[in-house]
């Protein structure tokens, strides 16, 4: 986790990239850091709810309620 500009930002390195994202869900806050990396897009998914977000976009590609 670093901070940028008073923002919290959760960097991550897989597979030799690097990728920068949102330390917190969107779904309801919880963090990020746990969650599970998959090479499938490549995804880290919310340990909490299940969704999955895209490393390169941020884009959800699995919602779960």
């Amino acid at each position: 986790m670093v901070k940028i500009d008073d923002e919290d930002v959760l960097v991550l390195n897989h597979n030799n990239m690097v990728y920068a994202l949102s330390p917190k869900c969107p779904h309801h806050g919880l963090p990020m850091k746990t969650g599970e990396i998959s090479d499938a897009g490549p995804c880290i998914t919310c340990k909490f709810h299940g969704s999955q977000f895209d490393l390169n976009t941020g884009k959800a590609v699995k919602w779960c309620e």
